[in-house]
């Protein structure tokens, strides 16, 4: 062989070399599959003042839902809307203490009931002598005049109630003076007549320690 086919020998071996090694290569591409991705770009740091959204003025403000200063003004007009202290004037509109005034001696006494001559009478536990509820410290009669007394005892303890001077009376001598002897419960009765000379009389419970609350005097008025 000659120089020159040597030549072309050595070019095509050197051709087919080529040839097989970029087909191992194409096939190496195609076997292995790998994907490579794009590589995504990273968003910057959001501002503090932005990511927060808290820090914003006013907002606070309108989550928190506090009334406004006018709000809150009239919200605490509680006070005067109530009025209770001008409404309720309990103690002006009651007028208990003065209008009660049973402690006070009630004075003169007429007869009681549709019998304009009789006197219904009670006798309590608190040594008192009593017409309707209050206490009797003077009678009121016309000379000439008979009058039932009716006499109550409530007291749960023993009375008595008689007529007479008040030396009689206060010293308990009671066995010549017309009344009621002691007793202890219900209702006694007796009939006394009034003449002029009856105007120093009085009226008692003679029980020991009874007479200073228990008695009173007659007003003797001249018969029509």
């Amino acid at each position: 062989m000659n120089g020159a086919s040597i030549r072309t020998l050595r070019l095509l071996a050197v051709v087919a070399a080529i040839a097989l090694v970029a087909a191992a290569c194409a096939a190496a591409d195609t076997q292995s599959g790998w994907t490579y991705a794009p590589v995504q770009s990273t968003p910057p740091p959001p501002e503090s003042g932005e990511a927060s959204g808290s820090a914003e003025p006013g907002a606070s403000g309108e989550a928190s839902g506090s009334p406004d200063s006018g709000e809150s003004a009239g919200a605490t007009g509680s006070a005067d809307a109530s009025g209770s202290a001008d409404a309720s004037g309990s103690a002006g509109a009651s007028g208990s203490a003065g209008a009660s005034g049973s402690a006070e001696p009630s004075g003169s006494a007429s007869a009681s009931g549709d019998d304009e001559n009789r006197f219904d009478l009670t006798e309590t536990a608190q040594l008192t002598i009593e017409q309707d509820g209050e206490k009797v410290d003077e009678l009121t009669v016309t000379a000439g005049e008979t009058y039932t007394f009716r006499v109550e005892n409530e007291a749960g303890f023993v009375h008595n109630f008689y007529i007479g001077s008040a030396e009689d009376l206060e010293a308990n001598e009671t066995g010549s003076l017309e009344g009621i002897p002691e007793f202890e419960e219900g209702t006694e009765a007796f009939e006394y007549t009034f003449d002029d000379e009856s105007a120093t009389l009085e009226f008692a419970c003679t029980v020991p320690g009874h007479y200073a609350s228990m008695h009173g005097t007659f007003t003797i008025e001249p018969a029509d």
